[in-house]
């Protein structure tokens, strides 16, 4: 089981989170949690986009996830998965 689900952390940020069978992963995103669903849906909407910035969060997607990198670190979601995040 993967679960995927994006959470406001306040008025400027989010966190994505990830939750399977063994264990939990998340990251916290410096943007509400609309704008980063609104990034989300442009880079797929976008066939022939590969990357996007949404403010300071670059936004990569390719054959198999969309991820977010916030500095060094990084947060790939599966397209499977993606209409979790979006919806």
């Amino acid at each position: 089981m993967q679960e995927f689900k994006i959470e406001d952390a306040g008025d400027s940020a989010c966190t994505i989170h990830q939750k399977t069978n063994s264990g939990c992963t998340h990251l916290s995103i410096p943007l509400p949690k609309a704008e980063l669903v609104a990034g989300i849906v442009a880079i797929l909407s976008d066939g022939d986009a590969r990357e996007m910035f949404v403010d300071t969060v670059l936004l990569t997607k390719n054959t198999t996830n969309v991820t977010a990198h916030v500095g060094s670190a990084s947060f790939a979601v599966p397209l499977t998965h993606i209409t979790q995040l979006v919806l």
